[in-house]
């Protein structure tokens, strides 16, 4: 599985602002390895000099976790079992395992 590097996940901030804290969020909030320390820390670090809000940041962190966590939720609630097996042959995991990590 592919981690995000510090350096990447900096200069996609420092490029697009509250839209990238908001996706690197939603996605760290679906599961994704994106390091919600480094992404909340930087955006700290840009509110310190003054290119973020406070509340703006907190907002957009708040906001794409939030939607994340849903989108999966949902997901998850509407697709079930049936789905869980069709998404773990793509990461290479047997149905029989997710039975028994589900039980």
């Amino acid at each position: 599985m592919m981690a995000v590097d510090f350096d990447s996940l900096t200069n996609i901030i420092e490029q697009y602002g509250y839209l990238a804290v908001f996706l690197s969020m939603t996605l760290e909030g679906m599961c994704i390895p994106v390091p919600s320390e480094l992404v909340l820390g930087f955006a700290g670090f840009m509110v310190y000099q003054n290119v973020f809000s406070f509340p703006g940041a907190i907002l957009a962190g708040w906001l794409g976790s939030m939607t994340g966590s849903l989108f999966i939720y949902f997901l998850a609630r509407q697709g079930g079992r049936e789905f869980l097996y069709k998404f773990c042959r793509l990461i290479h995991l047997s149905p029989s395992y997710v039975d028994k990590m589900s039980d």
